[in-house]
């Protein structure tokens, strides 16, 4: 399935070059690439919401950052808990805070031995011919290579 493209307005078409329609095709391309916010960047209506709930109210980060300096006894008084379930939201709170003052570790993987290449893609009419799909391929140079056909387009 094809993923749908958003429609560039008549004006900007009229500036696009004409003539050459593998050149028409690729400017129409990168024009409509351009188009909208940047990639992880909040819309309109999400700034505004956050702008007036940052007025409003205090910042959810430093109330964690509140609640896990205090003292376990003074906050289990000031929640009427135990010093364990106090400790307890303390360290959920640390736990909440710590991706905005620390990056994450790099997970370690350990490899051991000889594993072969997995392929997961759409392999399509390419490995029509070698194999049904989902089947293991084991033909020469793919001795070591499993691929499995997900089905789908993987360009979409």
């Amino acid at each position: 399935m094809q993923a749908s493209l958003p429609l560039l307005d008549p004006e900007a078409l009229a500036d696009l070059p004409s003539g050459d329609l593998t050149k028409r095709a690729a400017a129409i391309m990168q024009a409509v690439a351009k188009g909208g916010r940047p990639k992880g960047s909040r819309n309109r209506r999400t700034k505004e919401m956050v702008e007036y709930l940052q007025h409003r109210y205090r910042d959810p980060l430093e109330g964690a950052f509140a609640t896990f300096s205090r003292s376990a006894a003074d906050l289990a008084a000031e929640l009427g808990c135990t010093k364990l379930e106090a400790f307890d939201r303390q360290a959920h709170c640390m736990a909440l805070a710590l991706p905005y003052v620390h990056s994450k570790m790099p997970v370690a993987v350990n490899v051991q031995g000889d594993l072969p290449m997995l392929v997961l893609a759409d392999v399509g009419q390419a490995l029509a011919s070698m194999a049904p799909a989902g089947q293991v391929i084991d033909h020469g140079p793919l001795a070591d290579v499993v691929a499995v056909d997900i089905g789908g387009d993987c360009d979409a």
